[in-house]
């Protein structure tokens, strides 16, 4: 009996020794199959689609969440989590020219009870172009014309586009995210002529806008429209050169002009074609002030550099105007001038030589809502002879201006390149660039807690070649929510791009 047992024993761990020692060699390990993410771009929105096939025909998916990554930083914030687990696109809203297209990328993890899975990073560098709008006329209009200047409102909601050769302006209005053009401006003292020039300014509701026009024979007169009802209604003329003479020649490109958020102050300035030092006789080389006075303009104050210097067509203000800057020159250097109202009168309240900025007659002033900071872009010189455009933001500390950082883009051996800045009211969002006859470079910068970062450039992210000149004219709205880009140039009438 005993003899059996042991048998039975041993039988047993046979079968035991014979388990572990099974042949595995045709087991596989299957890895679970990722989600992949496509994204498609709209007006004002990126479009984040996917496919989960490992759990298509499943409920056990738990949670879905949506990764932003910027390679330059190299940081990945959760950009939302879904609620709904049985969802696969997501409507992400953006305003366009505050992406960073060039280096943002997005990847979507789905988790189950017992894993996650993510997909790979999808870059988004070349949906740029579908992601914004455009503004046209619609009535006809002559070539080189619509676009050549822009100006926006303080929420991004009225837009006004120049039109010089057709001697008019167009109004556009946003509703629900809708462009629709309201009116078409045209009066009397707009100078119709392939030889004129127009400058645009808005108000901070949209309601009062000005228009300044001249030509080379014809001095320049601003027109104010005001919103009543439904229409923009022509309020006033203003004519501050009393009579043309028969050989003054006007220097059309110096023309600008800014309004005060309140619609109750203009600046505007123009110079003649050989501008001289700043002498008792020579208007041209003055800012022009006008405030209204209940249904009438009148003229506040001649805003003069001092004796010998040569006031350069670039010039900015605060939000309401009490502020005004403007560059002049003087033995081969830049001076930036700063002339007040607080007290009630004008006055120069200082001036300051700008002793690392190159001079240079084409610069470019933007200025913050508070008036304690300025951009200004000028030109760099390198050492093999190219230019490159560069912005400057200083800062106001006590007396004096302090610069406090900039931003350089390449440098280009186009020597008809003209500047282009614009920014919002706070200078921490601007785009600086050139435009030239049929080339353009313009780069959108934001800053940041690290500096200024690079969004994107263009006509580069727009998959546009280089063969006309995209940035006529540029224009932010004062809360960054909107930004314009003018071109004139298009051969069809012209086309305002819309970041909004």
């Amino acid at each position: 009996m005993v003899q059996e047992e042991q048998n039975d024993a041993d039988a047993v761990l046979a079968d035991d020794n014979s388990n572990t020692t099974a042949d595995l060699s045709n087991d596989i390990l299957i890895a679970p199959t990722a989600p992949t993410l496509s994204i498609a771009a709209a007006p004002g929105a990126l479009q984040l689609s996917w496919v989960d096939r490992d759990n298509a025909s499943s409920d056990a998916v738990t949670q879905i969440s949506l990764y932003e990554y910027n390679v330059v930083s190299q940081q990945e914030t959760l950009l939302t989590t879904l609620d709904d687990v049985t969802t696969s696109s997501y409507i992400h809203t953006i305003k366009p020219h505050q992406l960073a297209w060039d280096s943002t990328s997005y990847r979507v993890e789905i988790c189950t009870a017992q894993n996650c899975l993510s997909s790979e990073r999808q870059p988004v560098g070349d949906l740029l172009v579908n992601a914004i709008g455009g503004l046209t006329a619609n009535d006809n209009q002559l070539s080189v014309s619509f676009g050549d200047d822009v100006a926006l409102n303080a929420d991004g909601t009225v837009a006004l586009v120049s039109s010089p050769l057709n001697a008019s302006a167009l109004v556009f209005f946003n509703v629900n995210s809708q462009w629709i053009q309201a009116s078409t401006l045209t009066s009397q003292a707009f100078s119709k002529a392939d030889i004129s020039n127009m400058r645009v300014s808005v108000s901070a509701t949209g309601e009062t806008l000005a228009i300044v026009s001249v030509s080379q024979r014809n001095a320049p007169q601003v027109v104010i429209f005001d919103l009543l009802g439904e229409n923009w209604i022509e309020t006033a003329t203003i004519n501050a050169f009393n009579s043309n003479s028969a050989t003054q020649s006007w220097d059309t490109s110096s023309i600008r002009i800014k309004l005060s958020s309140n619609g109750e102050r203009l600046v505007f300035g123009v110079q003649e074609a050989n501008p001289s030092a700043n002498d008792t006789n020579n208007f041209y080389n003055r800012l022009w002030v006008y405030d209204r006075r209940q249904l009438s303009w009148t003229q506040a104050a001649l805003l003069s550099v001092p004796v010998q210097h040569i006031r350069l067509p670039a010039f900015a203000g605060n939000s309401d105007l009490t502020q005004v800057f403007t560059i002049s020159a003087l033995n081969g250097g830049l001076y930036l001038s700063e002339f007040n109202a607080a007290s009630g009168a004008w006055q120069l309240a200082s001036q300051q030589f700008l002793s690392v900025i190159e001079p240079s007659v084409d610069t470019a002033l933007s200025s913050s809502a508070n008036g304690q900071q300025i951009a200004l872009a000028a030109w760099e010189t390198q050492s093999n002879g190219q230019r490159a455009a560069v912005a400057w933001r200083l800062t106001k500390s006590g007396e004096q201006w302090i610069g406090t950082d900039s931003v350089k883009l390449a440098p280009t051996n186009n020597a008809r390149a003209q500047l282009r800045l614009a920014a919002d009211s706070s200078l921490n969002n601007m785009a600086i660039g050139w435009q030239a006859s049929s080339d353009a470079n313009l780069a959108f910068f934001d800053n940041q807690d690290t500096g200024w970062q690079h969004l994107f450039s263009v006509p580069e992210a727009l998959n546009l070649t280089r063969s006309i000149g995209l940035a006529q004219s540029v224009a932010f709205s004062a809360d960054n929510s909107t930004v314009l880009i003018g071109t004139s140039n298009t051969g069809t009438g012209g086309v305002v791009t819309v970041f909004h």
